[in-house]
Protein backbone atom coordinates (compact mmCIF):
# COMPACT_ATOMS: atom_id res chain seq x y z
CA UNK A 1 0.00 0.00 0.00
CA UNK A 2 1.19 3.63 -1.05
CA UNK A 3 0.56 6.48 0.76
CA UNK A 4 1.39 9.55 -0.74
CA UNK A 5 0.47 13.77 0.06
CA UNK A 6 3.10 14.82 -2.56
CA UNK A 7 4.24 14.50 -5.87
CA UNK A 8 4.20 10.62 -5.90
CA UNK A 9 7.36 10.00 -7.87
CA UNK A 10 8.57 7.51 -5.02
CA UNK A 11 5.72 5.78 -5.03
CA UNK A 12 5.12 5.41 -8.62
CA UNK A 13 8.73 4.62 -9.72
CA UNK A 14 8.64 1.82 -7.07
CA UNK A 15 4.93 0.30 -8.28
CA UNK A 16 6.84 0.21 -11.82
CA UNK A 17 9.78 -1.91 -10.74
CA UNK A 18 7.52 -4.21 -8.08
CA UNK A 19 4.71 -4.79 -11.05
CA UNK A 20 7.63 -5.76 -13.67
CA UNK A 21 8.43 -8.60 -11.81
CA UNK A 22 4.62 -9.78 -11.84
CA UNK A 23 3.66 -8.95 -15.00
CA UNK A 24 6.79 -10.88 -17.19
CA UNK A 25 3.98 -13.84 -17.82
CA UNK A 26 0.69 -12.02 -19.12
CA UNK A 27 -1.21 -14.57 -18.03
CA UNK A 28 -0.38 -13.85 -13.97
CA UNK A 29 -2.75 -10.64 -14.53
CA UNK A 30 -5.91 -11.35 -13.34
CA UNK A 31 -7.42 -8.11 -12.91
CA UNK A 32 -6.74 -4.69 -13.63
CA UNK A 33 -9.31 -2.06 -12.38
CA UNK A 34 -8.97 1.66 -11.74
CA UNK A 35 -11.23 3.29 -9.13
CA UNK A 36 -10.70 7.10 -8.67
CA UNK A 37 -8.81 8.60 -6.45
CA UNK A 38 -7.03 5.40 -6.03
CA UNK A 39 -5.69 2.81 -8.16
CA UNK A 40 -6.17 -0.99 -7.23
CA UNK A 41 -3.96 -3.17 -8.99
CA UNK A 42 -4.76 -6.63 -8.16
CA UNK A 43 -2.49 -10.01 -9.52
CA UNK A 44 -1.70 -13.05 -8.00
CA UNK A 45 0.65 -12.89 -5.15
CA UNK A 46 0.38 -9.07 -5.36
CA UNK A 47 -1.89 -6.63 -4.67
CA UNK A 48 -1.12 -2.83 -5.06
CA UNK A 49 -2.87 -0.21 -3.77
CA UNK A 50 -2.16 4.09 -4.08
CA UNK A 51 -4.15 6.46 -2.02
CA UNK A 52 -4.20 10.01 -2.48
CA UNK A 53 -4.18 11.48 1.16
CA UNK A 54 -7.05 14.30 0.78
CA UNK A 55 -9.76 15.38 3.37
CA UNK A 56 -11.87 12.33 4.77
CA UNK A 57 -9.69 10.56 2.08
CA UNK A 58 -10.05 7.72 5.30
CA UNK A 59 -13.81 6.96 4.05
CA UNK A 60 -12.76 5.71 0.50
CA UNK A 61 -10.07 3.19 2.06
CA UNK A 62 -12.69 2.25 4.02
CA UNK A 63 -14.67 0.58 1.02
CA UNK A 64 -11.35 -1.52 0.09
CA UNK A 65 -10.63 -3.03 3.72
CA UNK A 66 -12.69 -6.16 2.64
CA UNK A 67 -10.88 -6.93 -0.51
CA UNK A 68 -7.97 -6.39 1.62
CA UNK A 69 -9.22 -9.50 3.92
CA UNK A 70 -10.35 -11.27 1.21
CA UNK A 71 -6.91 -11.43 -0.46
CA UNK A 72 -5.11 -12.29 2.83
CA UNK A 73 -7.70 -14.99 3.67
CA UNK A 74 -6.98 -16.39 0.09
CA UNK A 75 -3.45 -16.86 0.57
CA UNK A 76 -3.13 -17.47 4.01
CA UNK A 77 -5.23 -20.65 3.04
CA UNK A 78 -2.76 -21.56 0.30
CA UNK A 79 0.11 -21.89 3.15
CA UNK A 80 1.55 -18.07 1.72
CA UNK A 81 0.84 -15.76 4.77
CA UNK A 82 1.57 -11.98 2.65
CA UNK A 83 3.41 -9.31 3.81
CA UNK A 84 2.04 -5.76 4.24
CA UNK A 85 4.12 -2.76 3.36
CA UNK A 86 3.16 0.77 3.32
CA UNK A 87 5.60 3.28 1.97
CA UNK A 88 4.17 6.70 2.96
CA UNK A 89 5.46 9.88 1.03
CA UNK A 90 4.59 12.94 2.91
CA UNK A 91 5.41 15.43 4.48
CA UNK A 92 6.22 16.72 8.55
CA UNK A 93 5.73 19.27 10.87
CA UNK A 94 8.78 20.68 11.53
CA UNK A 95 8.03 21.33 15.06
CA UNK A 96 5.84 18.13 16.32
CA UNK A 97 7.14 15.99 13.32
CA UNK A 98 3.25 15.09 13.03
CA UNK A 99 2.56 13.51 9.32
CA UNK A 100 1.07 15.92 6.92
CA UNK A 101 -2.63 13.81 5.49
CA UNK A 102 -4.74 16.55 3.92
CA UNK A 103 -4.71 20.24 2.58
CA UNK A 104 -1.39 22.11 1.86
CA UNK A 105 -1.48 24.86 -1.13
CA UNK A 106 -5.05 24.35 -1.79
CA UNK A 107 -6.11 25.02 2.63
CA UNK A 108 -5.25 24.60 5.77
CA UNK A 109 -2.78 21.28 6.12
CA UNK A 110 -3.92 18.89 8.92
CA UNK A 111 -1.35 16.60 10.21
CA UNK A 112 -1.64 13.64 12.22
CA UNK A 113 0.64 11.01 14.14
CA UNK A 114 2.10 7.78 12.21
CA UNK A 115 -0.47 5.35 14.18
CA UNK A 116 -3.19 7.32 13.41
CA UNK A 117 -2.53 7.57 9.93
CA UNK A 118 -2.05 3.83 9.68
CA UNK A 119 -4.98 3.02 11.06
CA UNK A 120 -7.02 5.90 9.11
CA UNK A 121 -5.88 4.41 5.56
CA UNK A 122 -5.07 0.76 6.01
CA UNK A 123 -7.67 0.09 8.63
CA UNK A 124 -7.93 -1.85 12.07
CA UNK A 125 -9.31 -4.91 10.69
CA UNK A 126 -5.90 -5.03 8.16
CA UNK A 127 -3.46 -4.50 10.97
CA UNK A 128 -5.89 -6.59 13.28
CA UNK A 129 -5.23 -9.24 10.92
CA UNK A 130 -2.04 -8.92 9.45
CA UNK A 131 -1.23 -9.57 13.75
CA UNK A 132 -2.56 -13.03 13.02
CA UNK A 133 -0.94 -13.71 9.66
CA UNK A 134 2.26 -13.14 11.27
CA UNK A 135 1.83 -14.82 14.33
CA UNK A 136 1.39 -17.89 11.99
CA UNK A 137 4.24 -17.24 9.48
CA UNK A 138 6.49 -17.12 12.60
CA UNK A 139 5.28 -20.08 14.49
CA UNK A 140 5.65 -21.78 10.99
CA UNK A 141 7.30 -25.27 11.58
CA UNK A 142 7.06 -27.21 8.45
CA UNK A 143 10.19 -28.05 5.89
CA UNK A 144 10.39 -27.62 2.50
CA UNK A 145 12.59 -30.70 0.49
CA UNK A 146 13.83 -30.23 -2.91
CA UNK A 147 13.83 -33.07 -5.55
CA UNK A 148 16.40 -35.16 -3.94
CA UNK A 149 15.18 -35.55 -0.46
CA UNK A 150 17.68 -32.40 0.88
CA UNK A 151 16.71 -29.57 2.77
CA UNK A 152 17.48 -25.96 0.98
CA UNK A 153 20.69 -24.70 2.19
CA UNK A 154 18.67 -21.73 2.60
CA UNK A 155 14.58 -21.54 4.94
CA UNK A 156 12.60 -20.93 1.93
CA UNK A 157 8.99 -21.31 3.92
CA UNK A 158 6.65 -18.70 5.27
CA UNK A 159 8.37 -18.87 8.53
CA UNK A 160 11.32 -16.56 7.42
CA UNK A 161 9.84 -15.39 3.99
CA UNK A 162 5.64 -14.11 5.15
CA UNK A 163 3.97 -12.27 7.39
CA UNK A 164 6.32 -9.39 7.91
CA UNK A 165 4.80 -5.99 8.46
CA UNK A 166 6.84 -3.34 7.35
CA UNK A 167 6.33 0.80 7.02
CA UNK A 168 8.77 3.03 5.33
CA UNK A 169 8.39 6.70 6.00
CA UNK A 170 9.44 8.86 3.06
CA UNK A 171 9.44 11.97 5.44
CA UNK A 172 11.81 14.54 6.13
CA UNK A 173 13.93 13.91 9.35
CA UNK A 174 11.27 15.84 11.76
CA UNK A 175 8.93 13.08 11.20
CA UNK A 176 10.92 10.68 13.00
CA UNK A 177 13.14 12.91 15.36
CA UNK A 178 11.32 15.21 16.71
CA UNK A 179 10.77 13.48 20.06
CA UNK A 180 6.70 13.78 20.47
CA UNK A 181 6.60 12.17 17.49
CA UNK A 182 9.03 9.32 17.84
CA UNK A 183 7.17 8.12 20.88
CA UNK A 184 4.45 7.62 18.67
CA UNK A 185 6.76 5.37 16.19
CA UNK A 186 8.80 3.30 18.66
CA UNK A 187 5.46 2.04 20.28
CA UNK A 188 4.36 0.90 17.41
CA UNK A 189 6.90 -1.33 17.39
CA UNK A 190 7.58 -1.63 20.90
CA UNK A 191 3.57 -2.70 20.88
CA UNK A 192 1.54 -0.01 23.50
CA UNK A 193 0.58 3.06 21.18
CA UNK A 194 -2.56 4.71 22.41
CA UNK A 195 -4.41 7.10 19.93
CA UNK A 196 -7.52 8.77 19.51
CA UNK A 197 -9.62 6.96 17.12
CA UNK A 198 -10.29 9.35 14.23
CA UNK A 199 -14.08 8.76 14.10
CA UNK A 200 -14.70 8.64 18.48
CA UNK A 201 -13.44 10.31 20.99
CA UNK A 202 -12.50 6.49 22.78
CA UNK A 203 -9.02 5.83 23.50
CA UNK A 204 -7.99 2.56 21.47
CA UNK A 205 -4.83 0.67 21.97
CA UNK A 206 -2.55 -0.86 19.43
CA UNK A 207 -0.33 -3.79 19.62
CA UNK A 208 2.09 -5.38 17.71
CA UNK A 209 1.82 -3.55 14.44
CA UNK A 210 4.86 -3.32 12.25
CA UNK A 211 7.95 -5.14 12.30
CA UNK A 212 9.64 -2.67 11.26
CA UNK A 213 9.42 1.11 10.62
CA UNK A 214 11.74 3.36 8.50
CA UNK A 215 12.80 6.85 8.04
CA UNK A 216 15.35 9.57 7.19
CA UNK A 217 17.11 11.38 9.26
CA UNK A 218 17.88 14.46 6.82
CA UNK A 219 15.14 17.64 5.95
CA UNK A 220 15.39 16.26 2.31
CA UNK A 221 13.82 13.02 1.01
CA UNK A 222 13.86 13.57 -3.01
CA UNK A 223 13.70 10.65 -5.18
CA UNK A 224 17.16 10.98 -6.63
CA UNK A 225 18.51 10.42 -2.62
CA UNK A 226 16.29 7.47 -1.46
CA UNK A 227 14.45 6.07 -4.00
CA UNK A 228 17.40 3.26 -4.97
CA UNK A 229 17.33 2.55 -1.10
CA UNK A 230 13.32 1.94 -0.46
CA UNK A 231 13.45 0.38 -3.90
CA UNK A 232 15.91 -2.48 -2.88
CA UNK A 233 13.80 -3.10 0.44
CA UNK A 234 10.61 -3.50 -0.76
CA UNK A 235 11.67 -5.88 -3.81
CA UNK A 236 13.67 -8.06 -0.72
CA UNK A 237 10.59 -8.24 0.91
CA UNK A 238 8.00 -8.29 -2.08
CA UNK A 239 10.24 -10.24 -4.41
CA UNK A 240 12.65 -12.30 -2.72
CA UNK A 241 11.49 -12.77 0.50
CA UNK A 242 13.33 -11.25 3.97
CA UNK A 243 15.05 -13.55 5.67
CA UNK A 244 16.45 -10.98 8.37
CA UNK A 245 15.46 -7.64 8.83
CA UNK A 246 18.98 -6.28 9.73
CA UNK A 247 20.74 -8.00 7.11
CA UNK A 248 18.07 -6.46 4.63
CA UNK A 249 18.89 -2.97 6.08
CA UNK A 250 22.19 -3.36 5.72
CA UNK A 251 22.29 -4.74 2.06
CA UNK A 252 20.52 -2.44 1.12
CA UNK A 253 23.18 0.63 2.14
CA UNK A 254 25.92 -1.42 0.67
CA UNK A 255 24.79 -1.17 -2.67
CA UNK A 256 23.18 2.52 -2.44
CA UNK A 257 25.64 3.73 -0.39
CA UNK A 258 24.53 7.52 -1.69
CA UNK A 259 21.29 7.56 0.19
CA UNK A 260 23.40 7.97 3.71
CA UNK A 261 26.03 10.23 1.89
CA UNK A 262 23.95 13.21 2.87
CA UNK A 263 20.61 11.84 4.90
CA UNK A 264 20.77 9.05 7.02
CA UNK A 265 18.46 5.87 7.90
CA UNK A 266 16.63 5.44 11.22
CA UNK A 267 15.22 1.78 11.50
CA UNK A 268 13.16 0.44 14.54
CA UNK A 269 12.34 -3.02 14.48
CA UNK A 270 12.18 -6.49 16.24
CA UNK A 271 13.67 -9.44 16.58
CA UNK A 272 13.07 -12.55 18.21
CA UNK A 273 13.69 -11.87 21.76
CA UNK A 274 14.56 -7.80 21.75
CA UNK A 275 13.16 -4.12 19.87
CA UNK A 276 15.82 -2.59 18.31
CA UNK A 277 16.76 1.35 16.91
CA UNK A 278 19.24 2.41 14.75
CA UNK A 279 20.77 5.29 12.94
CA UNK A 280 22.92 4.64 10.06
CA UNK A 281 24.53 7.53 7.96
CA UNK A 282 28.65 8.12 6.00
CA UNK A 283 31.34 9.37 7.57
CA UNK A 284 32.74 11.98 5.81
CA UNK A 285 34.55 15.84 6.84
CA UNK A 286 31.37 17.41 8.33
CA UNK A 287 29.90 14.34 9.65
CA UNK A 288 32.45 12.26 11.68
CA UNK A 289 31.55 8.33 12.45
CA UNK A 290 27.70 9.70 10.17
CA UNK A 291 26.92 11.67 12.84
CA UNK A 292 26.49 15.70 13.24
CA UNK A 293 28.47 16.83 16.53
CA UNK A 294 27.53 19.94 17.69
CA UNK A 295 29.23 20.29 20.42
CA UNK A 296 33.06 22.45 20.84
CA UNK A 297 35.32 21.98 23.69
CA UNK A 298 35.84 25.74 23.95
CA UNK A 299 33.07 27.39 26.21
CA UNK A 300 32.43 30.73 25.50
CA UNK A 301 32.09 29.57 21.33
CA UNK A 302 30.37 31.66 19.07
CA UNK A 303 30.47 28.76 16.84
CA UNK A 304 29.20 26.22 19.50
CA UNK A 305 26.00 24.51 18.32
CA UNK A 306 25.79 25.36 14.48
CA UNK A 307 25.57 22.73 11.54
CA UNK A 308 28.86 22.44 9.87
CA UNK A 309 30.98 24.18 11.88
CA UNK A 310 32.48 20.97 13.60
CA UNK A 311 34.54 18.79 10.86
CA UNK A 312 37.06 15.77 10.96
CA UNK A 313 40.39 15.02 10.13
CA UNK A 314 41.24 11.20 9.42
CA UNK A 315 44.62 9.24 9.97
CA UNK A 316 45.72 5.88 9.68
CA UNK A 317 42.47 4.93 11.48
CA UNK A 318 41.97 7.49 14.39
CA UNK A 319 39.74 10.19 14.23
CA UNK A 320 39.70 14.02 15.28
CA UNK A 321 37.66 16.75 15.30
CA UNK A 322 38.49 20.60 15.14
CA UNK A 323 35.94 23.46 15.11
CA UNK A 324 36.15 26.15 12.15
CA UNK A 325 34.78 29.29 14.68
CA UNK A 326 37.75 28.61 17.24
CA UNK A 327 40.31 26.36 15.56
CA UNK A 328 39.62 24.07 19.00
CA UNK A 329 40.72 20.70 18.01
CA UNK A 330 40.29 17.85 20.36
CA UNK A 331 42.19 14.60 21.07
CA UNK A 332 42.42 11.79 18.66
CA UNK A 333 39.63 9.17 18.94
CA UNK A 334 40.65 5.11 17.87
CA UNK A 335 37.44 4.54 15.32
CA UNK A 336 38.03 0.92 16.50
CA UNK A 337 38.22 1.62 20.10
CA UNK A 338 35.62 3.90 21.03
CA UNK A 339 31.66 2.81 22.24
CA UNK A 340 29.38 4.32 20.09
CA UNK A 341 29.72 3.70 16.75
CA UNK A 342 30.04 0.12 14.63
CA UNK A 343 30.84 -0.06 11.25
CA UNK A 344 27.99 -1.48 8.95
CA UNK A 345 29.80 -4.04 7.68
CA UNK A 346 34.27 -3.62 7.88
CA UNK A 347 35.10 -4.94 4.18
CA UNK A 348 32.32 -3.46 2.15
CA UNK A 349 31.07 -0.65 3.66
CA UNK A 350 33.86 0.70 6.30
CA UNK A 351 32.86 4.47 6.16
CA UNK A 352 28.91 3.92 6.82
CA UNK A 353 28.34 3.62 10.61
CA UNK A 354 25.42 2.89 12.60
CA UNK A 355 24.60 3.60 16.06
CA UNK A 356 21.77 3.33 18.87
CA UNK A 357 18.96 5.67 18.54
CA UNK A 358 18.47 7.98 20.29
CA UNK A 359 21.83 8.62 20.74
CA UNK A 360 22.93 7.28 23.90
CA UNK A 361 24.45 9.30 26.87
CA UNK A 362 28.31 10.57 26.16
CA UNK A 363 27.90 10.16 22.07
CA UNK A 364 27.62 13.91 21.88
CA UNK A 365 30.67 14.62 24.08
CA UNK A 366 32.55 11.55 22.20
CA UNK A 367 35.22 14.56 21.15
CA UNK A 368 35.33 17.06 24.01
CA UNK A 369 35.98 14.25 26.27
CA UNK A 370 38.78 12.91 24.23
CA UNK A 371 40.53 16.26 23.94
Amino acid sequence: MQLNNSYPLVVNVLLAVVQNHYRLEEAKVRRFMIVSPCFIHIMPQLKVMTEQMLKAGERAAEKHVPDHLTFIDQYLTKGLPPNLIVVLDTHSDSFSGLLQCAGGLGGVAEARPLPEIARMYVGDAVLAKMQQVSQVARKWNETIEVGSGATPWADLTPRTRGGWRVMVMVACGSAIKQRLHWEYIQQLVTGYVVVPSHDTNDLSIFRDVFDLVLGFGASETLPVHVQAFVNAVVQTIAIHGMKDIWATIQEALIENPSTVKQNSVIAIYKTSDAVIARQVAMHHQQRPFGYEFLGCGTLACVSGGRPGHIQAEMKRGRIRVRCKGCSWRSGWVESNKQDFFRPLHRSRAPYIYYHTFPSPVGLRDLFINAA
